[in-house]
């Protein structure tokens, strides 16, 4: 099975499924060096959702209180 280098961007559907599909090598997992690549590949793809989340919560929050961000000029 192929495994994805987590410091790309990933979009977040993709992200979601990589979580679970990494669920269930955890669950199917035959011997502890297995274990424990997985679970350090499901944490990293943990983390990543989880920095996803706070931006998204932080954009919504700003955006509310009317603070918006500057785009660059190109």
């Amino acid at each position: 099975m192929d495994r994805i280098s987590w410091g790309a961007w990933v979009p977040t559907r993709r992200l979601d499924d990589r979580i679970r599909e990494l669920c269930q090598q955890a669950i199917a997992a035959r011997s502890a060096d297995e274990l424990d690549t997985t679970l350090a590949e499901l944490r990293s793809a943990l983390d990543e959702h989880t920095k996803r989340v706070r931006k998204r919560f932080l954009t919504l929050v700003l955006r509310e209180k009317g603070f918006t961000q500057e785009r660059r000029a190109a």
